[in-house]
């Protein structure tokens, strides 16, 4: 049967299937057209066909193992029987016209046979059906069938078939059909409507300051007075570096009341980062605290609140379009330089006030901010409560990163609303597990902007069972949040949190590198269109071209985000484009791996770098326990079960936390430039000052062993994050000072600690 070797006389008389494999990798994405498709898989046959490609599979092993690389996989066996008829007629006299036939080739996942008949051709496909998700093969026999009609009645110069299959595309257009009627207000407008009829209800609250309605409408029209008398045209940016949001959400104000948009930056970035920034935005007016901060540039005119407050108060906001720009947040881009997004009040007021009415927060909700201003989860944190007639409830800046001042808080003020990145979420809900007052009057938690720990809804509803858990993402280009998944519990078969569905006026495409929709299963780059997608990047028209787009009248922006559709319509996130690598010439998507490793039940969360050039890259899992301790062997068996040999991690390292960046998303750079750490026994260097002497006191309490090396980690000798919670807490007690879990997590020893200790920081300031 197939090419017996006429190598005996008595071969024809041998029964048997002499079937050669010829082993070809037939990529089809790269592909535009449908000649280009014919061409690259017609290359792929002859060259499968060349001597030096015929050895099989074996040698291919062989050849794979000497370059110390992992084999080809080779799931699919494919017979083309179109020179020849695959029964005979006398055959058909004996028994028949086939009717059914089966085929059944060892580690192939689907076997395709094409052969002639009498009247067409035939193509048959056996799978292990169980391999497949449901509904994918039946996509993929409909798709490969519109395929076959494109190359039979279509211009062979034309595009390849971009159509989903039929059921897919009308649970596409479905999901997507999000139309909301839109307001048309400003980002402030409702907040000053409010300030008007009830200007006695309170509007702001720290731990020892309430500011009411009225006051903060008051303060911010002294803001716009001020821009106005120094120049501010309708739509001009202007810097807003402020340290306490008690200052900054009136300027922010005051800056959209006088009609300008606002750039928000740091006090404690860089100057050079600054100037960029306000050179980028076109900032020549800045509002500071005055108290010598570098990041705005000294072309810059500036002038403080408290020099407004002597300004007469414009008697009412300037009316400005919906298309106006409300703000401008500069993020990183690849090539080292800030890039400006361009966020009118058309898109920030649709978003805000969609997640108001879907989740019905009112006047009686107070929302934490916990987030920068510089971040874009700020714009709901100050303007949800404020445009729903609630209040903003905040730290004093000293203590913005303290788990436990925001409980107090919670608790003292009855915060109802929580929107944050998921690490703090996380280090909000480990402070309440270690004995804290639980957050008990919290009744609905936003979070996104990063990967959302699988356990974290769960162990937010054992401490407040009846608060609501939304999952949100999209990107800062998206305005705030562009998609949401609210759970109440996790599907065990999700690797990770679904992303969800398309909030109001929002849609989503997964796309490929050609512009075409993705079928479910499919990972592809993801798009989000509609009324939250913003202008463009601040004075760079290359950028903006490059990552939006009009098409088929909607709007849209490439975000670099890699996603899928699962059956139904909903999304499941990826990870980023810029994440995907290669080992040995494989592609691995990063996310894929830190998705089965998060999967299992002792990984809190994990994230994976790339280490090494050429063929001795390799990858580096960090992963963070769920509980007190982790079994790696354990870990490294479920990641085996789960990834080909080619993803697996080669390396295991275990931390306490992740070191953050300044918006509190975990810091990659940093962990790639720990490369592969060799943890090594600190040399027996006892405590050597009172303070450390001290600290090693306090550490025994904790650790319940003697601490005898000033270079020991704290987390080496056996702490974790709770226990670091408890450190914190206990030096503050001893010493009168605070010290951060970031700060703990990078001075970790007794000496580094000490240091921070004896260097010092400046008391906080009064803030009015």
């Amino acid at each position: 049967m197939f090419e017996r070797p006429a190598r005996h006389p008595d071969i024809g008389l041998v029964v048997g299937d002499f079937t050669r494999l010829l082993l070809g990798s037939f990529a089809t994405t790269a592909a535009g057209s449908l000649r280009e498709l014919a061409g690259a898989t017609d290359h792929e046959w002859h060259t499968a066909r060349e001597p030096q490609f015929t050895a099989g599979s074996t040698a291919f092993k062989e050849l794979a193992r000497d370059r110390r690389e992992s084999p080809p996989p080779a799931g699919v066996v494919y017979t083309g029987l179109l020179d020849r008829e695959w029964t005979t007629p006398r055959f058909e006299q004996h028994f028949g016209t086939l009717a059914w036939m089966v085929s059944q080739t060892p580690q192939a996942w689907l076997d395709c046979i094409a052969w002639l008949r009498a009247d067409g051709v035939c193509l048959s496909w056996d799978a292990a059906e169980d391999l497949f998700p449901p509904g994918m093969l039946d996509a993929m026999t409909e798709l490969c069938g519109d395929l076959l009609q494109a190359f039979a009645h279509r211009n062979w110069d034309e595009a390849l078939p971009v159509s989903l299959p039929a059921a897919q595309q009308r649970t596409r257009d479905r999901v997507n059909d999000t139309a909301r009627p839109e307001s048309g207000r400003l980002l402030h407008e409702r907040f000053f409507d409010l300030a008007g009829t009830s200007p006695d209800r309170l509007a702001l609250i720290s731990e020892d300051v309430t500011v009411s309605r009225g006051r903060v409408a008051e303060r911010a029209l002294r803001v716009a007075a001020s821009l106005r008398a120094r120049g501010l045209s309708d739509g001009d940016p202007v810097a807003v570096c402020l340290s306490s949001p008690l200052s900054q959400i009136p300027a922010v104000l005051g800056i959209l009341a006088a009609g300008g948009c606002y750039v928000p930056i740091g006090p404690d970035q860089p100057l050079e980062r600054g100037e960029r920034i306000c050179r980028s935005a076109g900032v020549r007016l800045g509002i500071d605290d005055g108290r010598g901060q570098k990041a705005l540039p000294s072309w810059v005119t500036r002038f403080t609140p408290r020099e407004a407050e002597t300004a007469r108060p414009l008697p009412r906001p300037r009316s400005v379009a919906s298309s106006s720009l409300a703000y401008i947040l500069f993020t990183s881009g690849s090539t080292g330089q800030p890039k400006g997004v361009e966020i009118t009040h058309r898109s920030a007021v649709d978003t805000v006030e969609d997640i108001n009415e879907r989740w019905s927060v009112g006047p009686a909700d107070h929302g934490m901010l916990v987030s920068g201003l510089d971040f874009d989860l700020s714009v709901y944190e100050i303007f949800g409560p404020l445009m729903a007639g609630g209040a903003v409830v905040f730290p004093h800046p000293a203590n913005s990163r303290n788990p436990h001042t925001w409980l107090d808080l919670a608790g003292d003020h009855h915060v109802t609303l929580w929107d944050s990145v998921p690490v703090l979420l996380d280090v909000l809900v480990t402070a309440a597990e270690s004995g804290d007052r639980a957050p008990s009057s919290l009744r609905l938690v936003l979070t996104g902007g990063d990967w959302i720990g699988t356990d974290l809804p769960d162990r937010l509803h054992r401490l407040v069972p009846d608060c609501r858990f939304v999952a949100c993402g999209g990107a800062t280009e998206g305005t705030i949040y562009s998609n949401y998944c609210e759970i109440d519990h996790l599907d065990p078969q999700w690797p990770s949190v679904p992303y969800g569905w398309p909030l109001s006026n929002q849609r989503y495409r997964v796309m490929d590198m050609f512009g075409r929709d993705c079928p479910d299963w499919v990972t592809g780059e993801l798009w989000i269109g509609g009324v939250g997608v913003a202008r463009g990047y601040r004075n760079d028209p290359g950028r903006t071209a490059e990552r939006f787009l009009e098409r088929d009248h909607c709007r849209w922006y490439r975000t670099g985000d890699l996603g899928r559709y699962r059956p139904g319509g909903i999304m499941e996130f990826l990870g980023r484009a810029d994440h995907q690598v290669k080992i040995n010439g494989y592609r691995v998507e990063l996310g894929e791996v830190e998705a089965a490793l998060n999967s299992h039940d002792h990984v809190k969360q994990s994230v994976t770098i790339v280490t090494g050039q050429a063929s001795q890259r390799q990858l580096v899992a960090y992963v963070m326990p769920a509980g007190k301790t982790i079994d790696i062997s354990a870990v490294k068996e479920h990641a085996e079960s789960r990834l080909p040999e080619y993803a697996r991690p080669g390396h295991y390292r275990v931390l306490p936390e992740f070191p953050l960046s300044g918006n509190g998303k975990v810091d990659r750079k940093a962990l790639a430039s720990w490369s592969v750490p060799e943890y090594r026994s600190s040399a027996a260097e006892p405590p050597s000052t009172d303070i450390e002497r001290a600290l090693a006191d306090e550490w025994a309490k904790i650790l319940q062993h003697p601490v005898r090396s000033r270079r020991q980690s704290f987390f080496e000798l056996g702490g974790d994050s709770l226990l670091a919670m408890k450190l914190s807490i206990s030096m503050s007690k001893r010493f009168g000072r605070c010290l951060s879990l970031r700060k703990l997590l990078l001075s970790p020893t007794a000496a580094g600690m000490a240091a921070l200790l004896e260097d010092g920081e400046q008391p906080p300031e009064t803030v009015t």
